[in-house]
């Protein structure tokens, strides 16, 4: 059996997680500040509505008839932000076990998303230039 990995879903499955993570960081930065253990404060609100306006990018994307090069890009953002989590668990005072634990999830799920999205790109084959 041959595994499809169409390209608008994982644009759109990173969409989902994405919105939800946005929405959290907006609507409850104190509650998520107190979890993860760091100092309260607009930072959450700030990466959360970045992270919805990265949802609308990566809606807007999947509908595009060529999208190979955004999710190129994209690729490589998730990378960064990854490569970002696992230096906060190395280097910052992440208070609670329970934040420690939040956090190498979120790098585990975006993983999975880049990786599904790698894959997906790959089996699409060769895409003309944008």
């Amino acid at each position: 059996m041959t595994q499809t990995l169409p390209l608008p879903r994982a644009l759109r499955a990173n969409a989902l997680a994405s919105l939800v993570t946005g929405l959290a960081g907006l609507l409850m930065s104190a509650p998520l500040a107190q979890t993860i253990g760091l100092a309260a404060g607009t930072t959450y609100q700030v990466i959360g509505g970045i992270l919805i306006l990265h949802t609308l990018i990566l809606m807007w994307a999947s509908g595009r008839a060529t999208i190979a090069w955004w999710i190129a890009r994209n690729i490589a953002a998730l990378a960064a932000y990854v490569l970002t989590l696992i230096a906060l668990l190395i280097f910052s005072p992440i208070a609670t076990p329970l934040g420690q634990t939040l956090l190498a999830s979120d790098a585990l799920l975006v993983t999975a998303l880049a990786l599904w999205q790698f894959r997906a790109l790959n089996a699409a084959g060769p895409q003309p230039a944008q």
